[in-house]
């Protein structure tokens, strides 16, 4: 038989049942839980030696003896007894693994803990510590914080993602008569501005002076005047365009479509931005001999690029804050900006996180985006364009500080507290020659930009027509 004896100097005022609960509980859960084939059985002796005086607490000596003996291997022996000595008092069956004392433990009985437990005991109550952090209320918290996420996610996508109609899947129809001519004029326009003029900036003016001498020109031939906004950047003269087709119902209501002709430093810019200038042309062209209800404006800006970019010089934040100062009513501005490249690849298309959440990776729609606060002019746009078009389209009322959102010329309508989106085939986040010289006319999809063109024309109807 194999025995442990443990015992503890303890305060008188601890009585020998108590010392015995909870030494009990103790040693019989280390015992029980590392030598389970045990049985374990307990008495307690009380020899006590009283010592009465002032100055030290009277202390009682007490031992605990605890006796444990393998537990024989009974094979269905009925009535079989593991104690059998009559020398040992009949001690009651094997206890079960022993709670937590029922009384507040003083210091001895503490100490008596630590002495008796060992530490793989301390480990374990380490581990079971650990996992009751993980409470019922614990619980019930994670479950509303994730409740919460999941809410605060979907009320996300309603207001940014979500948007009315369905975009075009399938094989895209053929050009029509009236697109393949389309087609043909915006190569021309965009030829025009990438091959013949190149570089447009005001680190190159005589180019940026030749391709608003070419813009004014198109839009004089298509029987449309035009307006300059003239002023000076670094001793250049640079000018915006405007071309006013005057509402017959309300005419101090007023749509703005606009497209800026700088080309960024070292860069020809076919996609950006002669694609989107050759669709403001064509699209002004078309207009010219309409009698909308509203105000329709063709704007072509200057320097929307770096080092310009959202500064007080570039283009359109002189013509928005001029509009402003004038206390116009524009209620929708459309800006046009990279619209010539396409591709059916695989992950062909990126955004900036979080938004491949939502979107295709396959370039190959035309994007229209917005802020929240202007999402109900971009569902309308979108919804016009869905019903009208086939060709694929995605848009999103996204954040501004999300790169990408506000980088055209939309950003300076917004400063000035008008609703305003951008159209664009998302340039940086699929177009390998974004901003590099090799951004040439030969990389553009002309079929499906004279597919976007076309479904454009029928947004700008809607826009200026009366409710």
């Amino acid at each position: 038989m194999t025995q442990y004896f443990f015992s503890a100097d303890l305060f008188s005022d601890t009585s020998p049942n108590q010392v015995a609960q909870v030494t009990k509980s103790i040693v019989l859960k280390v015992i029980m839980q590392n030598k389970p084939n045990l049985c374990v059985f307990w008495a307690v002796s009380g020899d006590c030696e009283e010592k009465q005086t002032q100055t030290n607490p009277i202390q009682t000596q007490n031992k605990a003896i605890f006796c444990a003996k393998n537990r024989p291997q009974t094979q269905n022996k009925p009535n079989s007894n593991p104690i059998s000595s009559p020398n040992k008092p009949n001690f009651p069956a094997p206890l079960p693994k022993a709670g937590p004392p029922s009384f507040p433990l003083d210091q001895s009985l503490l100490r008596l803990h630590n002495i008796f437990v060992p530490e793989s005991e301390k480990i374990y109550q380490q581990r079971k510590f650990k996992i009751k952090i993980i409470t019922r209320n614990a619980i019930i918290r994670i479950a509303v914080a994730a409740a919460i996420l999941t809410l605060a996610a979907l009320w996300a996508y309603n207001i940014m993602i979500k948007s009315p109609g369905k975009s075009y899947s399938g094989p895209l129809p053929p050009l029509t008569e009236d697109q393949t001519a389309l087609r043909g004029r915006l190569m021309a326009d965009v030829a025009n501005l990438a091959l013949k003029i190149g570089e447009r900036n005001i680190y190159q003016p005589k180019n940026l002076a030749a391709a608003a001498d070419f813009i004014e020109s198109s839009l004089a031939d298509a029987g449309c005047s035009v307006t300059k906004q003239t002023y000076t950047v670094e001793q250049i003269p640079c000018s915006n365009l405007e071309v006013t087709i005057t509402g017959s119902i309300y005419p101090d209501r007023i749509v703005i479509v606009g497209s800026h002709y700088d080309s960024v430093y070292g860069c020809p810019g076919a996609n950006d931005n002669a694609t989107a200038v050759a669709a403001n042309l064509a699209l002004a062209r078309h207009f010219a001999s309409k009698k909308p209800d509203l105000t329709l404006r063709f704007l072509f800006f200057v320097n929307e690029e770096p080092p310009f970019f959202q500064t007080p010089d570039m283009g359109s934040t002189v013509y928005a804050k001029k509009c402003r100062e004038n206390n116009e009513n524009i209620v929708a501005m459309l800006s046009l900006e990279t619209l010539g490249y396409y591709s059916d690849q695989p992950n062909s298309q990126k955004y900036p996180p979080p938004l491949t959440l939502f979107y295709p990776s396959t370039a190959d729609f035309i994007a229209f985006v917005s802020k929240p606060s202007c999402r109900k002019l971009l569902h309308r746009v979108v919804s016009t364009f869905r019903q009208n078009c086939k060709f694929p389209s995605e848009s999103g009322a996204i954040p501004s500080f999300l790169a990408g959102i506000a980088w055209s010329d939309h950003y300076s309508f917004w400063q000035q507290g008008y609703p305003a989106l951008m159209v664009t085939d998302t340039a940086p986040f699929r177009y390998p020659y974004y901003h590099e010289p090799d951004d040439t006319v030969d990389k553009i999809n002309f079929d499906n930009l004279t597919r976007v063109v076309s479904g454009m024309k029928f947004v700008i109807s809607d826009l200026t027509e009366s409710d």
